[in-house]
């Protein structure tokens, strides 16, 4: 089991954040574009190449979102859905097929591959900006599950009503 650490940057003019793996070292950064509509999310690798773009889909009730390659094959269709007192996000994806489950108040989720939990992950309550500790399953795709992160935090922001940029 691997431990990644994202950290969100704020007082940024577009969403920001960086994973870091145990050493601190910066793996993966995901950085917003200005003023797009939909609203767009790109992750790069260390060294700066794009790995995967996650698109908000617009005129939807819950929050949905699509993930592409940097060829813009589509890759997963993202939806949270209507629930109360628990998160839930269904993903259908060429990797498989996940289910995102977490408790409202505490903001520990678990991400499931075909009914399997392969990813923990804690949201920190004293920080500046988001910060998330994911613990993911030797063999995942580490840059996937960030996106998918990514696409938790989003959605919950939007479902609680405090939209990001």
């Amino acid at each position: 089991m691997k431990s990644l650490y994202l950290k969100q940057r704020i007082f940024t003019i577009v969403d920001k954040y960086f994973v870091y793996d145990e050493a601190g070292r910066e793996v993966y950064k995901i950085e917003g574009q200005f003023l797009s509509i939909p609203k767009r999310q790109t992750i790069y690798d260390a060294s700066g190449k794009e790995l995967y773009t996650l698109r908000r889909v617009i005129f939807t009730l819950m929050p949905a979102f699509v993930l592409y390659d940097p060829s813009g094959k589509e890759l997963a269709a993202i939806h949270k859905r209507f629930t109360l007192f628990r998160h839930q996000i269904d993903i259908q994806s060429d990797y498989g097929t996940f289910t995102i489950e977490g408790d409202f108040f505490s903001h520990d989720f678990a991400i499931l591959k075909d009914g399997r939990q392969i990813v923990r992950m804690h949201k920190k309550w004293l920080s500046w900006g988001d910060a998330y500790e994911i613990q993911i399953d030797d063999g995942e795709n580490q840059a996937f599950v960030c996106a998918l992160v990514i696409a938790v935090d989003q959605a919950i922001h939007e479902q609680s009503g405090t939209h990001r940029r």
